[in-house]
């Protein structure tokens, strides 16, 4: 994961960080096992920093599936982490007909409607027909009982995964050449607009890097990480290539579908 620097938090990760220290910290006391929510990307480099800062190393991140997004953080009490079997994490699988066309935001949706937060829903898979909802053992009982129509969709749940998990999101590869490794210059590039532009949309507001907003458009970007810009979509920076002869770098980006 990205390094992070403690003293860059925000007041909400503040927050976090301090509720992370308290898992460690109460987990050693009574060497038990403790975890936290969901947690996105960003909060999963901020509660890594926090376990780093307190030099504790019994812990781990599980999603309920391999390569996930979100992630529950888990301590142990003791030198080795919680094991899969451990994490409050349970897979419901909803089926439905495959006529019916139903995105990621259509389930989100269905499952706030339940009155449930969105900190104890992980990822959705979704597959013709199918989806995998990974949710917090709390929640998943009401979900599998209570969800029977995702947008106009009926639907039927059930408690488990599937024989196979669908599929991860799908990518659009994006190549292109900037002048520099910038922000700015990357949006610009990612949005097909002037470089002024893409500084105006930067001081907005509407694009974050690595999960948290950021409104410096001299900001360098690392490979590997994630921008996401409102209203053009979310993208991977997957590395550069080789210089043109005009020292331009070869960038080469995934957008999500």
């Amino acid at each position: 994961m990205t390094s992070l620097m403690l003293g860059e938090l925000s007041p909400d990760e503040k927050i976090l960080q301090s509720h992370i220290r308290d898992l460690i910290e109460i987990s050693g006391r009574g060497y038990k096992a403790c975890f936290s929510r969901f947690l996105t990307e960003r909060e999963q480099i901020v509660a890594e920093a926090v376990a780093h800062a307190m030099g504790f190393s019994g812990y781990r991140f599980f999603s309920g599936h391999e390569g996930g997004e979100r992630a529950v953080f888990g301590v142990s009490g003791g030198d080795d982490a919680p094991d899969d079997a451990a994490f409050p994490v349970c897979a419901v699988t909803v089926r439905y007909r495959k006529i019916d066309v139903l995105t990621h935001r259509d389930f989100l949706g269905a499952i706030m409607s339940l009155m449930i937060k969105r900190e104890s829903v992980g990822d959705i898979l979704i597959r013709e027909g199918i989806a995998v909802l990974f949710l917090l053992d709390s929640v998943a009982e009401i979900v599998s009982e209570e969800l029977v129509k995702v947008k106009n969709a009926g639907v039927e749940c059930a408690v488990g995964y599937p024989a196979e998990l669908p599929g991860g999101p799908e990518f659009e590869d994006i190549e292109g050449v900037i002048s520099s490794l910038r922000l700015d210059c990357l949006v610009a590039m990612l949005t097909d607009v002037s470089r002024e532009k893409a500084e105006k949309l930067i001081r907005s507001g509407i694009v974050t890097k690595a999960g948290v907003e950021c409104k410096t458009p001299s900001k360098l970007v690392s490979e590997e990480e994630k921008i996401s810009i409102k209203g053009y979509g979310k993208y991977i920076f997957c590395g550069t290539g080789e210089k043109t002869k005009k020292g331009r770098i070869h960038i080469n980006c995934k957008k999500y579908r």
